[in-house]
């Protein structure tokens, strides 16, 4: 992977990682991807079955990297239907759980751009869109070890492109892996409504989360209401 990150007009409150990457910055590092897949897909219910997803990047001066770090992250999701020989009416039952690990070589730091973030609705609903975590002053600045697990149940409401879930959710985000610890996780439990409509070609996905944090730490920005909308191609 190749990337050119520059980072400008900071104000003068910036927090020290966004200074210390100030400017133009270039990363260039191999990545070996393992993922197993066995999958039936649906639209309107999500996919059925198991994904098992392994990456490790390595980012050298070899590699024409400005900054050298080592990037390990591992995700495993499972989802089983239910009560419906209809796969767009069956109840669905996921369970995920994702691993981040990644450290700096050679005296050189993790670049808060490349860090592991949590919060918002595609990562941890119930707390605000990054704001869980590492910060310096009010500026979140990510971690380099976290992780994050979900447990949630949706089913049908009268047709298939609206759906009801809930949801329960944990997880932790440290400025290093060898700092995550139970006793510091947080926890989030709610529920939400799935919109899943199909116009023509185009797909419209959109989903409305209530989550209310049951466990937070001192800086964490909790959030009851989110939601996402999306184009589907």
């Amino acid at each position: 992977l190749v990337d050119a990150v520059r980072i400008h007009d900071l104000d003068i409150d910036a927090p020290p990682d966004a200074v210390d990457v100030k400017g133009r910055t270039f990363l260039g590092y191999p990545r070996l991807e393992l993922r197993y897949e066995d999958l039936l897909r649906s639209y309107y219910s999500g996919p059925r079955g198991v994904v098992v997803s392994a990456k490790l990047d390595l980012a050298d001066a070899v590699t024409g990297s400005r900054v050298d770090f080592t990037r390990a992250a591992l995700s495993v999701d499972f989802h089983r239907g239910f009560f419906d020989r209809r796969i767009d009416y069956q109840h669905v039952l996921h369970l995920g759980v994702d691993l981040s690990w990644m450290e700096g070589r050679g005296g050189d730091d993790v670049p808060l751009f490349e860090r592991a973030y949590l919060g918002g609705p595609r990562t941890f609903p119930g707390f605000a869109y990054r704001r869980l975590g590492p910060r310096q002053g009010k500026t979140p600045v990510g971690g380099e070890g976290a992780v994050y697990g979900a447990v949630d149940y949706s089913f049908p409401l009268f047709r298939p492109e609206l759906r009801g879930f809930g949801v329960f959710e944990w997880g932790d985000i440290e400025p290093s892996f060898s700092k995550i610890s139970t006793g510091s996780f947080r926890t989030a439990a709610g529920g939400g409504v799935m919109i899943r409509l199909k116009i023509g070609p185009q797909y419209l996905p959109a989903t409305l989360y209530w989550v209310q944090a049951l466990s937070s730490e001192r800086g964490d920005r909790e959030q009851l209401f989110s939601f996402t909308v999306g184009l589907g191609f």
